[in-house]
């Protein structure tokens, strides 16, 4: 099979990185949707976006500190191919193909491929760190069971409210019903974990379930049995339905941490060891404003230590209350920048 040098060339420079763009993008639980339903040309089709995209970022960033001509590198393989040799070194191409080569193609294919496997593991992960996908529905996942079965389903916009914003999720238990009609099992458990079919990304293939029971109807009862085992895994083949419940706990605000009581004692073991620093001259702190501090007198002096203290206690956002920990209002920032001019100034006019 006979491949044109512009197919070859798209497909090293568009395809290729496209690919390996959306190959790494969809990452972990989302893997499956890599090529998901589609066939070869689909899959080069939409690698052909993130591709273009790609060439274009890459010869911005590469023209920023050297320049490269594909008209001219593409020009030259059409000579080559057309005499079958390679130019002479008195046609119009003065530069031989190792030239070419390692000055311009490999640095610029080296740096294509590079961000398109950098931009793929890191936008995959960034968009799933920072939650995006769950505000806006452009960017989300088409693994639609990963937001349902981790309660991030929550922040969609047409599901607010399923469950308080503020409760962190802890697991989710599900009732799965396998089969319909007289012949039908319920099976209820903890999701622990999931597989979706191979070419369907949207569809359950399997769950599995911790502590799980098995519900079934005979002669007019429901009968319920435990299933022994760590772990029981349901085919999801025949399911009609699942039912799912998030058990989850109240969120613990940053007020109910250690922090607040942390930033305090880091304060003051810090002013703590800087003491000696106020008291003994360093010599090889050759700082203009510290050399001016010992030539104050020790009335000023202290009230420079206390300045120092005015400032480290200002980046404390939290003050103790009988209840615990609040926030500090404006209006302690307001007396604590008060009192910082204040005593500078008061220094300085004592100096």
């Amino acid at each position: 099979m006979n491949l044109s040098l512009g197919f070859i060339t798209i497909l090293f420079l568009i395809i290729f990185p496209g690919v390996i763009f959306r190959r790494l993008y969809f990452y972990g639980e989302f893997s499956k949707e890599f090529r998901s339903n589609y066939n070869l040309i689909t899959l080069i089709a939409i690698s052909s976006i993130p591709g273009v995209i790609l060439l274009i970022i890459t010869s911005l960033l590469y023209n920023s500190f050297d320049t490269i001509n594909l008209d001219f590198i593409i020009d030259y393989f059409k000579e080559i191919k057309s005499n079958e040799t390679k130019p002479d070194d008195d046609t119009i191409y003065p530069i031989t193909l190792n030239e070419i080569f390692a000055s311009k193609i490999a640095p610029f294919t080296g740096l294509l491929y590079s961000i398109s496997i950098a931009s793929g593991l890191v936008l995959g992960r960034a968009v799933r760190k920072s939650r995006i996908d769950t505000k806006f529905k452009l960017l989300r996942f088409r693994n639609y069971w990963f937001y349902l079965f981790n309660g991030h389903h929550t922040s969609f916009k047409k599901l607010k409210g399923i469950q308080p914003g503020s409760n962190k999720h802890l697991f989710t238990r599900a009732d799965i019903l396998i089969g319909t009609g007289s012949d039908s099992t319920l099976y209820s458990g903890i999701v622990v974990d999931y597989e979706l079919k191979e070419n369907d990304c949207s569809s359950l293939n399997k769950i599995m379930l911790q502590s799980a029971r098995r519900y079934k109807t005979k002669f007019g009862r429901m009968l319920s049995k435990d299933i022994p085992g760590h772990l029981l895994i349901v085919d999801c083949e025949n399911m009609s339905n699942i039912n799912l419940t998030y058990v989850s706990e109240k969120r613990v605000g940053l007020l109910e941490t250690k922090l607040p009581g942390i930033i305090p004692n880091i304060i003051g073991t810090t002013l703590i060891l800087l003491i000696p620093l106020f008291i003994f001259e360093i010599e090889k702190i050759d700082w203009l404003l510290y050399e001016w501090y010992f030539d104050l007198p020790w009335y000023a002096m202290i009230l420079s230590y206390l300045l120092v203290v005015e400032v480290l206690t200002l980046l404390n956002p939290f003050r103790e209350t009988d209840d615990g920990y609040e926030w500090n209002g404006w209006v302690y920032y307001v007396i604590k920048v008060i009192a910082i001019l204040f005593t500078s100034v008061l220094i300085y006019w004592l100096s």
